[in-house]
């Protein structure tokens, strides 16, 4: 079975903690923490995910990808195609202005607030996760001597083969 998913990252600036509907003069000196949600949908399925985590983590290949291991599981093949530049209005985007809205419109506190915020502004009902660690993919790539030249290719598909795994990859044109 395949299924089309797609990830991206909402604009922090919606999720910085602690939130409140009203906003007083006083508050603009308060410091905020940055409270950064991964989306991700999954097409076929009809199922939604966010992943909520803080600037403890950058946002990299590391998020991007133990985002992808937790919704994805055990599979015998993925294809990820990554969008061109300016043209990623997906219907991720419509998950994260449910959000968005939401939370323009309750206070919301801690951490277990913003992931109860986030189950319930979208249909179908996110599965919501706080990521408080994560597997280190770039640091077991930063000597990748067999992917040399990768730059112009936006579609891989990689495929267990044995114990083994094929990457098949294709370019932007």
């Amino acid at each position: 079975m395949y299924t089309s998913v797609i990830i991206d990252n909402m604009d922090q600036s919606k999720t910085n903690l602690p939130r409140f509907p009203l906003h007083f003069k006083n508050e603009t000196t308060l410091e905020k923490m940055h409270h950064h949600v991964t989306g991700v949908l999954c097409h076929g399925l009809n199922k939604a995910y966010t992943f909520t985590w803080t600037d403890q983590f950058s946002s990299d290949c590391n998020i991007t990808l133990n985002c992808l291991m937790s919704v994805l599981g055990d599979v015998a093949a993925i294809k990820l195609t990554f969008l061109m530049v300016g043209h990623t209005h997906e219907d991720v985007d419509q998950l994260f202005s449910r959000i968005s809205v939401k939370a323009s419109k309750e206070k919301t506190t801690t951490i277990p607030s913003l992931l109860n915020l986030i189950k319930r502004s979208y249909t179908p009902q996110p599965i919501t996760k706080h990521v408080e660690s994560l597997y280190d993919f770039r640091d077991q790539m930063a000597y990748p001597s067999s992917l040399a030249g990768i730059k112009s290719q936006h579609v891989f598909k990689l495929t267990k083969d044995g114990d083994g795994v094929f990457l098949m990859m294709k370019e932007w044109f």
